[in-house]
């Protein structure tokens, strides 16, 4: 698999900045580093129908791969779900065709995760069920992942 790093710069008469990584994303990455995963890449991009989408983390681990896209405490308000699951979806669509060695990740601070799934209405696992989506949970102070839903 050939990603390519991410990069600012001037791309056709038109300046092209890298999205900011969420503030919590190194601490996903070590997270995922303590949970013994290989980081691929930090940060890549995929071109998809001469669009530029934006990878956090690739990793690697006894053979399988993830892309983790990371989230972050705003991810409790409905809007940030909606617009994680489009973009989500979006993602997991592109990589079906064009990396299916990789499969996708949405990770999220557990009380982010807990204040939007942990309530009586919406049930993370039930919710990922439904919609086939992959889940990762991390304790982003103790950098430790909690809970893999799948």
């Amino acid at each position: 698999m050939r990603l390519k790093k991410r990069r600012s710069g001037i791309r056709g008469g038109r300046r092209c900045e890298m999205p900011a990584k969420d503030k919590l994303h190194d601490a996903a990455v070590r997270a995922l580093l303590k949970d013994g995963w290989r980081i691929v890449s930090d940060s890549q991009t995929i071109k998809f129908n001469g669009r530029t989408l934006y990878l956090d983390i690739v990793a690697e681990k006894e053979g399988r791969r993830i892309v983790v896209e990371v989230k972050g405490d705003a991810f409790d308000e409905m809007a940030e779900l909606e617009k994680a699951m489009g973009q989500y979806l979006l993602y997991r669509f592109v990589l079906a065709r064009q990396y299916p060695d990789l499969t996708p990740f949405l990770a999220a601070p557990q009380g982010a995760f807990g204040r939007i799934f942990g309530t009586s209405q919406i049930d993370g696992p039930d919710f990922a069920a439904q919609f086939n989506l992959n889940f990762l949970v991390f304790d982003s102070k103790k950098e430790e992942i909690i809970q893999w839903i799948q």
